[in-house]
C-alpha cells in the first residue's frame, strides 16, 4: 500500500520497468509463439494490475471509478473472468438484479398508482439499469439509472418519484444483504423492514444472489454510490444457513427447504403443488397466506426453491420463503 509520495515515486518506477519488461518478451516471442508469451507474460500482466490499482487508490482515481456506477456487482470463481465468463452468467446476474428491484420497487409504489399499467410500465423500463462500467479480473458490472434524456416521455415528477422509489428499493435490497454477511441479529434486520412482508420479500430475492453448490462462480460483492454500506457486501455459500432465522417455529413444527416447479395455485385457498421435484421426488402439496400472495403469482411455473415449515412433520408445506431459480 502507497502511503507517500516517495512510494508513489517508486511504485510508478517499477511500473514503468515492468510495463518494458513485458514489451521486450513481447518482442522475442510474440511472433513466433503467441502461446508461449501469453503463458509467460502471466505474472508480469498480475504485477501491472497490481501496481496500477495501489497507484489509483493513492492518487485517488479509484474513488472515481468505484463511484462512477451506482451500483457495482462483482462476481468471483475459479470460472469467473472478464473475457472468459459464459454468457449466460452475464444475462443471469442482470437478469436477477433488474427483475428483483422491479419486484421490490412494487412495495413501495403507492396504492394510488399501482393499477396504473402506464406507472408499471416505466418502473419497468427504469429498473433496465443501463451498463457503464467493467473492470478487468474477476467480473464486474457497473450499472446505474437511466438519464432523463432517454425518458423524454417521462413528466418530471413521475421521473423523479421513480427514481425515489428504485434508490429505496435498491438500498432495502443492500441493507438485506448486509445483514447476510455480518451476522447482526434477526432484531435488526426488523428494525429495517418493520413489515414482515416486506422483509421475507426482499429476503427472498437477495437469496437468489447467494452462490449455491450448483453456481459458477463462489462470490457475489455488491458496493457503488448507492450503497447505504461503506464496505463492499461480500454474499458466499455458507450465509445461506442464516435463512432459517426468518422463520419462527412452535413446538409442533419443523423446517424444510425444498425444490420444484409450482403448480396448480389455488388463491382462493391458498393451495398449490410442487411438481418435478429433484431424485424423483413425488408432489408435495403446499400452502401458503394471503401475505405472499404476489409472490405466489410471480412465482408460478418456475423452478423455485422454498423455504417452509411442516407441523407435526405432514405434509402440507406451510411457505415462507420463495427463491426463483428459472423459468421452466
Amino acid at each position: 500500500m502507497i502511503e507517500n509520495i516517495e512510494q508513489l515515486k517508486l511504485s510508478q518506477e517499477a511500473l514503468k520497468d515492468v510495463e518494458k519488461s513485458l514489451f521486450s518478451l513481447k518482442e522475442k516471442v510474440f511472433d513466433d509463439n503467441p502461446a508461449l508469451f501469453k503463458a509467460m507474460s502471466e505474472d508480469y500482466i498480475k504485477s501491472i494490475e497490481e501496481l496500477s490499482n495501489e497507484i489509483n487508490e493513492f492518487i485517488g482515481a479509484n474513488y472515481f471509478y468505484k463511484n462512477k456506477a451506482q451500483l457495482w456487482i462483482r462476481l468471483a470463481g475459479s470460472q469467473i473472468n472478464l473475457w472468459s465468463t459464459p454468457s449466460s452468467v452475464w444475462s443471469s446476474i442482470l437478469n436477477k438484479i433488474r427483475n428483483s428491484i422491479y419486484s421490490i420497487s412494487k412495495l413501495f409504489i403507492p396504492p394510488e398508482l399501482i393499477s396504473n399499467e402506464i406507472i408499471d410500465e416505466y418502473f419497468k423500463t427504469f429498473s433496465d439499469f443501463p451498463v457503464v462500467e467493467l473492470e478487468k479480473g474477476s467480473l464486474k458490472i457497473g450499472l446505474s439509472y437511466p438519464s432523463k434524456l432517454q425518458y423524454e416521455l417521462f413528466e418530471n415528477d413521475n421521473f423523479d418519484n421513480i427514481e425515489k422509489i428504485i434508490d429505496q428499493s435498491l438500498k432495502k435490497f443492500l441493507e438485506a444483504s448486509n445483514w447476510f454477511e455480518k451476522g447482526i441479529d434477526i432484531s435488526e434486520l426488523n428494525e429495517i423492514f418493520p413489515n414482515e412482508i416486506i422483509r421475507d420479500f426482499v429476503i427472498s430475492k437477495v437469496l437468489g444472489f447467494i452462490p449455491s453448490s450448483k453456481s459458477k462462480y463462489q462470490l457475489v460483492e455488491f458496493s457503488g454510490s448507492i450503497s447505504p454500506i461503506e464496505k463492499p457486501i461480500k454474499l458466499v455459500q455458507q450465509y445461506r444457513k442464516r435463512i432459517k432465522e426468518i422463520i419462527n417455529l412452535k413446538e409442533n413444527e419443523s423446517e424444510l427447504t425444498v425444490e420444484g416447479v409450482i403448480r396448480e395455485i389455488d388463491l382462493d385457498v391458498g393451495k398449490c403443488i410442487l411438481r418435478q421435484r429433484p431424485d424423483g421426488l413425488e408432489d408435495l402439496k403446499c400452502k401458503f397466506y394471503s401475505d405472499i400472495m404476489e409472490q405466489m403469482k410471480e412465482a408460478l411455473d418456475y423452478k423455485v426453491r422454498i423455504v417452509g415449515y411442516l407441523k407435526n412433520n405432514k405434509a402440507p408445506l406451510y411457505i415462507k420463503i420463495i427463491e426463483i431459480l428459472e423459468a421452466m
